[in-house]
């Protein structure tokens, strides 16, 4: 409604007429009521929800705008199909089902689908749709369509058979091959061997239990943040809401997650919403949630000075002692911003003894750093590794701890690329994705550990992502409290109890692989350099035409 009320005048100013029926906030019923007195003749408001009018409007009307926030289902859309009012939605819940975007896709649209919640989004598929509706013969085979679409039962029961088929025979295969195992064992009851008759009832071969496969969940916390009362862009409150959901989600279902949160982010909560930080030392004390540190403001550390990078380290310390109750010596890990990473720079920096936490002892990274680039652009390990199948699981030598060569001591602590793809999983093909990571081989005593790191609004659903991130985020920890083979970790404690001495790895310059390749910052992070040998490069990245962007385009792959 919000979306609605900034674009009226927008919308009549296109020639259009908007009409709205429904009950619901006081606010939104004044300010539609002022434009409909404002607008008399292009827009009229009826407060009320009696379905005669609701079956008119619908009959009466070319489009349904549909604007939704969040939406479980989008019933209404549907209704507005069989009339053959064509619908214009946000892409979000049931409306992302239900309705193809004409203007992707003429030959099977069905209406007309905008992403973002911002009005100039949404006026974009507005102008689409009268666009269409300008061109009659065009606009009648539309209409047609979508009153004959098809939203019954009849197609989703053959996919629950098929489905349901497919589970059969594969428990089926899955018998058949275990009775034949067992009958080639002469050790088991039930089973011959040249000579050797044996009788009794035959049971299943007993194969010892794999380990479970430790996994690790961490969350970043660092949009750009304004404050409310922006039409078009998210303020803090909805960051915070959908950031505070989430913690409730690992609450919900006892899954311990560590949480990096920016300087900047601490300040603005501490200022406008403390509750939020109340949930997380009350979370911290319950042992569902530790911290994990960096820097106050998020910069880039190679493309500073020391003692600048210093005073930032220092000050992230300060606001969580003061604001979270976090003892210094607690942080261990750090998380370094846009994880652009130069060994030589910053291994000293990080574990220098004058920090108040005596120095870091691991560092998160993303894993692709730890394979070579070779000093080339092509054929070299890490080209091979950012070419793999997306899909498939990581390599078994990117899923444990290393020293760093030449790091002081200081231990990568490697970050699943690929699982920053899958999680929060929202189609099929991530979920098998998921399905296969559980299955990796792990044995007692391992120091074997997935860990998932990205953009805490990422699978809050909040800013610029999808808002039903945080309910396939749910569903996603639902079903992993369900793994026997998965086993969720509180990644500090684990890194402290593990016996294994790590192995030592090259650490070579880099970054993420979507900020190397996409935004071309590989020419001076190592990730492809071309660099004469035993030359220092100074690390920078910049946006498009140069400039840092304010918030970055692809949502899976944010530092």
């Amino acid at each position: 409604m919000g979306l609605l009320s900034s674009a009226l005048e927008q919308i009549v100013a296109r020639g259009a007429q908007v009409v709205v029926m429904g009950e619901g906030a006081p606010r939104y019923r004044r300010e539609l009521q002022a434009a409909a007195r404002r607008f008399h003749g292009s827009v009229a408001f009826h407060p009320t929800s009696r379905e005669s009018l609701a079956r008119q409007v619908y009959a009466g009307s070319d489009f349904f705008l549909a604007p939704s926030v969040f939406e479980p289902c989008g019933l209404t859309p549907l209704i507005a199909l069989r009339y053959g009012t064509i619908p214009v939605v946000r892409r979000t819940g049931g409306l992302a089902d239900t309705v193809k975007d004409y203007a992707e896709d003429p030959a099977t649209g069905l209406g007309f689908v905008f992403v973002q919640r911002r009005v100039a989004s949404m006026l974009s598929a507005v102008d689409s749709a009268l666009a269409v509706y300008r061109r009659v013969p065009e606009w009648r085979r539309l209409q047609q369509r979508v009153m004959e679409a098809d939203f019954s039962w009849r197609a989703p029961a053959g996919e629950y058979v098929a489905l349901y088929d497919e589970a059969v025979r594969s428990r089926r295969d899955a018998d058949v091959v275990r009775d034949a195992d067992a009958d080639r064992d002469p050790a088991r009851p039930g089973t011959t061997s040249p000579g050797v008759t044996v009788s009794g009832a035959r049971t299943p071969r007993s194969r010892p239990r794999p380990a479970p496969l430790p996994l690790a969940l961490v969350h970043h916390a660092n949009q750009f943040l304004v404050t409310d009362g922006y039409r078009d862009r998210e303020g803090l409150t909805s960051i915070v809401t959908g950031c505070a959901a989430l913690l409730k989600l690992h609450e919900k279902y006892r899954t311990p997650v560590a949480l990096h949160l920016s300087g900047t982010m601490v300040e603005a909560v501490a200022w406008h919403h403390p509750g939020f930080l109340a949930d997380v030392r009350r979370l911290r004390d319950l042992g569902l949630l530790s911290l994990v540190g960096g820097t106050y403001s998020e910069n880039v550390l190679t493309s500073f000075d020391p003692e600048f990078n210093r005073r930032q380290l220092h000050e992230l310390f300060w606001l969580y002692r003061r604001h979270l109750g976090c003892a210094p010596e607690d942080l261990e890990i750090c998380w370094i911003p846009e994880r652009v990473w130069d060994t030589e720079r910053l291994a000293g920096l990080l574990t220098d003894p004058a920090l108040p936490n005596g120095g870091y002892r691991y560092v998160l990274l993303d894993d692709r750093l730890l394979y070579p680039t070779d000093g080339a652009h092509g054929g070299s390990d890490r080209a091979d590794f950012d070419g793999a199948d997306p899909a498939s699981p990581p390599p078994a030598d990117a899923l444990r701890p290393y020293r760093i060569e030449g790091g002081n001591g200081l231990q990568v602590v490697p970050m699943s690329t690929r699982l920053r793809y899958w999680i929060p999983p929202d189609d099929r093909r991530r979920w098998r994705s998921l399905s296969r990571a559980a299955e990796l081989p792990t044995a007692p005593g391992d120091d074997t550990v997935l860990v998932y790191a990205d953009d805490m609004e990422k699978s809050a659903g909040v800013g610029p992502w999808h808002p039903s991130a945080l309910g396939q985020y749910e569903e996603f920890l639902r079903w992993l409290a369900t793994q026997p083979n998965l086993l969720p970790v509180d990644l500090p404690s684990w890194l402290r109890e593990r016996r294994r001495v790590p192995g030592v790895r090259v650490v070579e310059r880099g970054t993420f692989v979507e900020l190397a390749q996409d935004w071309h910052a590989g020419k001076t992070t190592g990730d492809g350099a071309r660099t004469a040998p035993g030359a220092r490069t100074r690390t920078t990245w910049t946006g498009p035409a140069g400039r840092c962007p304010a918030r970055k385009p692809r949502a899976p792959s944010q530092g």
